[in-house]
């Protein structure tokens, strides 16, 4: 598929996990001791620390390596900043944000029984917004297979509910240790969807390539979890700016008031990206309805 970038596809899985992908005016926070907490000076970091600073402007900004446990409410920016923060311990309790989903349960499952009190927005899109998108792509619900690892097996139940909702015809596809992504994407020839969800284990650097390929030559669209995996080749995906996760981030923040955290949840904000060659090469129309599904956060007058 001409559409396929080699670079994009060796390195957005990488990007994709270690940071993120308007114009909400700032509001005070009540909460004194709010720290952001960073691990990294990246240029993506830089972007969101701007944004909070903008809206939390009382806010400590601090390296992962410092005592962030301390304040009363941290926002750990990426993985590498929750890692530190859940490996320090404490009970002050914790806000993830621009982590997935797996990597949010793996730290902590590494923490065991001892752990932070912690939440998230994770960094993936929201699967009732992915099968809503499904259904304006194909103009009908279509049977939609996802496939999903060990890692990844504890979202069943919410993209069940989701597809439920939705009325999209759901095939989880178990991907084992010893499996190959050839073979479990063999089983799902009969689905003109695949919903591709971030797990490590399914889908890596070495066989994204082959995954669009396939998938290409059968005739099916892959829902991406991320705007550089649609620029590589998947037909579209939802997604969330800094600014949308951060407006989420912002009535979490409000709400939490000395309560009890929140479930962790996945995004609330989010916008359209469209592979507009690959859906012609698939004979989808896409129209505006597709292109403007999004769900913006609302503006905030000062």
């Amino acid at each position: 598929m001409r559409r396929v970038k080699g670079c994009l596809v060796a390195g957005f899985l990488a990007a994709y996990a270690v940071g993120p992908g308007a114009g909400a005016a700032p509001r005070e926070l009540a909460r004194p001791e709010l720290s952001i907490v960073v691990a990294d000076d990246g240029e993506a970091t830089r972007k969101v620390v701007a944004d909070l600073r903008r809206r939390f402007p009382h806010a400590a900004v601090v390296d992962s390596k410092g005592s962030a446990a301390r304040h009363a409410l941290a926002i750990a920016v990426g993985p590498a900043a929750m890692r530190a923060l859940v490996a320090e311990g404490g009970t002050n309790p914790v806000v993830s944000v621009f982590t997935s989903s797996q990597v949010y349960r793996s730290i902590l499952d590494a923490a065991g029984s001892h752990r932070t009190p912690t939440t998230a927005i994770y960094a993936e899109p929201a699967p009732s917004a992915q099968l809503r998108l499904i259904n304006l792509l194909f103009k009908r619900p279509v049977r939609t297979t996802v496939v999903l690892g060990g890692r990844t097996s504890f979202l069943e139940p919410a993209l069940q509910h989701a597809a439920a909702t939705a009325k999209v015809p759901l095939v989880v596809e178990s991907y084992g240790i010893n499996d190959s992504i050839s073979r479990v994407l063999s089983r799902a020839v009969d689905s003109p969807a695949i919903l591709a969800v971030p797990d490590s284990l399914v889908y890596t650097n070495e066989n994204l390539r082959t995954v669009l390929l396939t998938t290409y030559r059968n005739g099916q669209a892959v829902i991406g979890f991320s705007a550089a995996l649609v620029r590589a080749g998947a037909l579209a995906t939802t997604y969330s700016e800094v600014e949308d996760v951060d407006a989420q981030l912002e009535e979490i923040v409000a709400d939490i008031d000395g309560a009890r955290l929140p479930d962790p949840q996945f995004p609330k904000y989010f916008r359209t990206v469209v592979n507009e060659d690959v859906a012609r090469s698939l004979n989808l129309v896409v129209d505006d309805a597709v292109r403007n599904f999004a769900n913006k956060p609302p503006v905030v007058k000062p």
